[in-house]
């Protein structure tokens, strides 16, 4: 035989080798009780998983504290008359994490820890609707529906969040090691502080941010901020942001901040084509150089500004905001704290002063 024949079927072997490594370990785990066999527990199927395998969750409670920290697909199962798969929190026996980004004690549901993890048809929290926090003082420790940490990346792709005290969604990146992109889309998101935060870590001028985040499709509803970010990539697009007016019957305890709809510190974001409506401030700006454009701002009274740039001059342009019916004023500004020398245009209907100087001097 040959030495180039003797290396070509070394190489051949090789190759079948690894082909055949990747279908093994390409396998499914189940959890719950529609197949067997099957784990009973979520985080015993991930215990068992190997790096890339898909893990299928059958409908019913899961009642425990997810931590995935290799790279996999996490998917709920859709199966007619069984509902939905709900994960919770154990009341006391959860662990809690420090964000790198804010300096947050975070509780987080399903945590992702320096892995690419890809997450479907789940909720997370309770099925009631609209959970707000019962402390009277603020609270030094947020609860958290789906949180991606330092070093990871992936989705979250039809999912539902129903946080109290906290966020339904946060992602962070502060690390330069790897991870940093994740997609969060066509998802139902409630967290009363925080609908979706997302935040990295300071980056070097002209240099990437060290979080990519492309947050599209969704449908927030939140009591403080909507969408909120900082210091990071991407583009936040084509979400409807709401913050619904609470029943009257319901008792408001906690010290929320007037509700924005989207707030951006983040210069190197896209924020355009999002639909923001019933907020005390449709986007605010908290930061130079920020794109805001081709936004839809809908009042239904209470609103103060549909744009407050806090003086900072960025690309907020051909943004409109209109009321939702009725003839009345029912905004004080349009765009507010406008600073010298911002020329763009915008498009404000029935609203009482179109733009202000504010604070700014």
């Amino acid at each position: 035989m040959t030495r180039q024949r003797l290396w070509f079927q070394l190489l051949w072997s090789a190759a079948a080798l690894m082909m055949w490594t990747c279908q093994v370990s390409a396998a499914t785990q189940y959890v719950g009780t529609c197949h067997k066999p099957s784990s009973v527990a979520i985080n015993d199927a991930i215990k068992m998983a190997a790096a890339g395998d898909v893990i299928k969750v059958c409908p019913g409670l899961y009642d425990e504290q997810v931590i995935i920290s290799k790279s996999l697909t996490l998917e709920g199962m859709a199966i007619s008359g069984q509902g939905l798969v709900q994960v919770v929190n154990p009341a006391g026996n959860s662990e809690s994490t420090i964000s790198t980004v804010t300096g947050y004690s975070l509780t987080p549901v399903i945590w992702v820890a320096a892995a690419s993890v890809n997450v479907s048809n789940i909720l997370v929290g309770n099925y009631a609707t609209g959970v707000l926090c019962q402390s009277t003082t603020p609270v030094s420790n947020l609860n958290v529906g789906f949180y991606f940490g330092n070093g990871s990346s992936g989705t979250l792709n039809n999912v539902a969040a129903n946080i109290g005290c906290g966020a339904g969604v946060w992602l962070e990146n502060s690390s330069d090691l790897g991870g940093g992109m994740v997609k969060v889309e066509n998802s139902v998101i409630w967290g009363d502080l925080y609908g979706i935060f997302a935040g990295g870590g300071p980056h070097q001028v002209d240099t990437a941010p060290l979080l990519l985040a492309t947050i599209t499709g969704n449908q927030v509803e939140h009591a403080q901020y909507g969408i909120y970010i900082a210091d990071i990539g991407g583009t936040v697009s084509n979400n409807s942001i709401d913050s619904p007016a609470s029943p009257t019957s319901v008792v408001i305890v906690y010290p929320y901040s007037p509700s924005v709809g989207v707030m951006d510190a983040a210069p190197d974001a896209v924020v355009t084509g999002n639909r923001v409506t019933q907020e005390v401030t449709g986007i605010g700006i908290l930061t130079a150089n920020v794109i805001v454009t081709s936004n839809h701002i809908l009042s239904a009274g209470g609103t103060e500004a549909g744009i407050d740039l806090h003086c900072f001059l960025g690309n907020v342009s051909n943004n409109m905001l209109q009321i939702r019916g009725g003839s009345n004023h029912d905004a004080s500004f349009g765009i507010t704290d406008v600073p010298a020398g911002f020329a763009k245009v915008n498009h404000f209907y029935n609203t009482a002063n179109l733009q202000s100087s504010g604070s700014c001097q």
